[in-house]
């Protein structure tokens, strides 16, 4: 994702995409994988509160977003599938949608903490 804000097709880079689908769909199924099976290993059926964090670009895309808007739209689709995949426990499955917020870019961050190889 580098310094990048929007990226257009077909000069998306595909490792800025992995990155993105790794940090937004992946490493988010994977959590959810791992704290499931404590969760309905719970009393009287399971229970707990999954809290994913997905986007108002998950429901209106953007152009130069399109790899960010497929992400959040992924993790409403995970979301909203749990949560019907869930209904006969006392876990709740639910999402929070921010609009659109200032943050800090990836780039930024490495500039101010190195990269992520630097981090181990």
């Amino acid at each position: 994702m580098g310094n990048k804000k929007v990226a257009r097709a077909p000069e998306i880079d595909e490792g800025d995409m992995n990155i993105m689908f790794n940090t937004n769909v992946t490493g988010l199924i994977n959590m959810t994988q791992a704290v499931l099976p404590i969760f309905k290993a719970r009393p009287d059926g399971g229970a707990g509160d999954i809290i994913n964090i997905g986007s108002i670009a998950g429901r209106e895309p953007y152009a130069g977003g399109s790899i960010y808007c497929a992400t959040k739209a992924a993790v409403r689709a995970f979301t909203d599938a749990l949560r019907k995949e869930l209904i006969d426990t006392r876990i709740r499955v639910m999402e929070i949608d921010p609009g659109q917020v200032e943050t800090v870019s990836c780039g930024e961050l490495s500039m101010l903490f190195g990269t992520g190889a630097d981090w181990q």
